[in-house]
């Protein structure tokens, strides 16, 4: 039998402007998407895949981020544990 376990982890925030840059580095075990208002940011195709498995991985959100609100929803899927995830970004208006 296979045990999954999946997680989602969500950080919201404001911006007064759109972004003139939003560079993020992600790592997640064992295997993440990642949706930015409501969109998919990562290719989907690559979900449980060896290329983001655990390996950090550098993602531009520029275009998927606006003004006002914003959202982002990881959805972390391990293969024997909990999951778990480590994210960094900086965006500049």
């Amino acid at each position: 039998m296979e045990f999954h376990d999946i997680d989602f982890f969500i950080k919201e925030f404001s911006l007064d402007e759109t972004p003139e840059s939003a560079n993020f580095t992600v790592a997640a075990d064992d295997d993440f998407e990642i949706y930015v208002n409501g969109k998919c940011a990562n290719d989907p195709q690559l979900h449980n895949s060896a290329k983001y498995s655990n390996a950090p991985v550098d993602l531009d959100l520029k275009k998927f981020l606006q003004p006002g609100k914003n959202r982002i929803v990881f959805k972390v899927v391990n293969q024997t544990l909990q999951a778990g995830l480590i994210f960094r970004g900086s965006v500049t208006t």
